[in-house]
């Protein structure tokens, strides 16, 4: 076979070569799967009837901007960074086993708890206060997890960033890593709270810091 008949052999050689090599590159530049679980502590939507048993929460949240609301679009955030979120009631994490593996063999491990609920008082419902002492089991067997919250407040920039560093505080105090989280304006009286921009802009730069977090984890 001549030289000038092995060229178009040689040059789809190569572009399979290349090919093949691109899609590894794309692979390897693939966001790593990483898991969150949320946990939420919360009162009920206005017009729905309450919740009922001892564990739960009775009084009402804001309709409009609340920890429900929040979360799930907190949830479309991470999903859209390379991450898996699991949403999961407090009474479902009464002992913190909702950070280990998922029941379905779909979840191995957790990355990243985040507590979502409200300020009440400068700290979150004590349902939610009750885990945080409970995280250093947990973060015992992951010494990797990232502890963070969700906090809707009246008052962010006071209440509400008190309520995140009393979270912090406790996350380190159980030898967790602690990540601030993000506190937006719920709608009081006259006050509409957060706008959809507000909204959006918050939960993003959240969901980005935790991202960047997992990067930086060695």
């Amino acid at each position: 076979m001549s030289i000038r008949s092995l060229a178009p052999v040689t040059l789809l050689v190569l572009c399979a070569l290349c090919l093949v090599a691109g899609q590894a590159a794309g692979e390897e530049k693939r966001p790593q799967q990483w898991h969150a679980v949320i946990i939420q502590g919360a009162g009920y939507l206005p017009g729905t009837e309450p919740p009922a048993g001892t564990d739960a929460l009775t009084k009402a949240t804001s309709r409009e901007i609340n920890t429900y609301s929040l979360t799930a679009a907190l949830v479309e955030k991470l999903t859209a960074l390379g991450m898996t979120a699991t949403v999961l009631p407090f009474s479902e994490c009464g002992d913190l086993a909702c950070l280990g593996k998922s029941p379905d063999g779909t979840r191995t491990r957790v990355d990243v708890v985040i507590f979502a609920g409200p300020s009440h008082f400068s700290k979150q419902p004590p349902q939610l206060t009750s885990l945080y002492p409970k995280i250093k089991e947990a973060a015992a067997r992951n010494p990797g997890l990232i502890c963070s919250t969700l906090v809707p407040a009246w008052y962010p920039d006071t209440k509400g960033q008190a309520t995140m560093e009393l979270a912090d505080k406790a996350f380190r105090e159980a030898g967790a890593r602690s990540l601030p989280g993000t506190t937006i304006l719920t709608p009081r009286k006259e006050n509409k709270g957060a706008s959809p921009e507000e909204v959006q802009k918050a939960l993003t730069d959240f969901a980005t810091r935790l991202v960047q977090a997992l990067q930086n984890t060695k």
